[in-house]
This record gives structure tokens, sequence and C-alpha cells, in this order.
């Protein structure tokens, strides 16, 4: 599926967001076209999310009004930054 300029791969139930490398979320992703530039994703453990193919891994995350950073994932466990929180959280699968 394309959204804009992404290339969001919608297979096993997440998400990858293409181009310079990808983010898999994981579970129900709703991807959402921006009107001005990047790309809103609905997770629902993490609410609106926002990036945009030339700062990712860097997220905004709307509801706490500050910016994640996706480390990574490893056996189903997603590793954020939290800037706001000011430490490391994860977000496991289900």
């Amino acid at each position: 599926v394309s959204v804009g300029n992404f290339a969001v791969s919608l297979g096993g139930g997440g998400a990858s967001l293409g181009g310079g490398g990808g983010v898999s979320l994981g579970g129900w992703v709703f991807p959402m076209e921006s009107p001005t530039a990047g790309l809103w994703l609905w997770k629902r453990e993490l609410g609106w999310l926002w990036t945009d193919k030339e700062i990712y891994p860097f997220l905004y995350q709307n509801f706490q009004g500050g910016w994640l950073y996706f480390y990574g994932e490893h056996r189903g466990t997603r590793l954020f930054y939290d800037y706001v929180r000011k430490k490391w959280t994860t977000l496991k699968e289900n």
C-alpha cells in the first residue's frame, strides 16, 4: 500500500514504513497521510504518531506532545526512548 511518498507494508498484522529502512510497530497500525508532510500512524498503545522518512526512527507522539526514538525490536518487544519521560520504554506484542 502506498500512502503519499511512503511504502507501507501491512503484511503479518503489522506495518512497515519503507524508504531508508523500515519500522515495524506490530499489531494493528493504521497509517494516514499527513496533508502537509510525513505520515500519521495510529497504534492503540501509543496513540497517534507522526514521522517522515527524513527523520525516522524518530516518532512524534501527539497525546504526549513529545518525541520517541524507536531503537528496534527483539522477540516481539519494541524498545523506544521517550524524550518527555526521559526513559526507555518497551512495547510487547501479545
